[in-house]
């Protein structure tokens, strides 16, 4: 395959002959011809090229809506130009529409806040038209990463039901409580445990912490 934009134009030539030569005729020759042939590769209409294969973005989760997440590119590649490109978003990509792209510069930002305990990843897909010739169409795939923030308190692992005899003595353990963490790495963090001062069973029960 020949291309456009890599050379436009290609020299060459063509020499033809007289493979079996009557030796009479000998003094006539040179029994052959040579031309030169000049192809001349015609530019043909074709779709925007991003500058890269795929993207990978992150942004932060709780991050207030119009976050700036990053910036797909194209250009037309039969002119070298990029303001020839419209982009937007495959909404089949982005059914909930938590991103928005601008048309002209193709900078993605939120729509909404994230919530990475929610979703880890959001994989869209990014379209770029040519506006002189909507037929032609590239897409490209970018995946974004929501980045963790400390916004979830300890929980318990689940809901407790414990007995405890009349007759127990003090200093018996009652009930190993676990706690965990949703944040990214929160479970190699330090949860402590405690009974509020102003409970009525403070005075009848404590809490020894022992890592979580």
């Amino acid at each position: 395959p020949v291309d456009y934009e890599s050379r436009s134009s290609y020299s060459f030539s063509v020499e033809v002959l007289n493979p079996i030569v009557d030796p009479r005729f000998l003094r006539r020759g040179p029994f052959k011809d040579r031309a030169s042939i000049r192809v001349a590769v015609l530019d043909a209409d074709e779709p925007p090229r991003f500058s890269r294969s795929r993207y990978h973005m992150d942004v932060s989760e709780n991050c207030p809506p119009a976050c700036t997440v990053g910036r797909v590119s194209a250009v037309d590649p039969d002119t070298g130009l990029t303001n020839n490109i419209r982009f937007s978003i495959d909404p089949q990509s982005d059914p909930e529409a938590l991103f928005r792209i601008s048309s002209e510069t193709g900078l993605i930002t939120t729509a909404m806040e994230l919530d990475r305990e929610r979703e880890h990843w959001h994989n869209i897909t990014v379209i770029a038209t040519q506006r002189d010739n909507p037929s032609q169409v590239s897409r490209v795939l970018v995946f974004i990463e929501t980045l963790d923030l400390n916004d979830n308190a300890p929980e318990l692992d689940r809901q407790y039901t414990t007995a405890l005899c009349d007759s127990s003595n003090a200093g018996q353990v009652v009930q190993v409580l676990r706690a965990i963490d949703r944040d990214e790495g929160g479970n190699d963090s330090t949860v402590y445990f405690s009974i509020p001062p102003e409970s009525g069973v403070a005075l009848n029960f404590s809490v020894r912490d022992s890592g979580g």
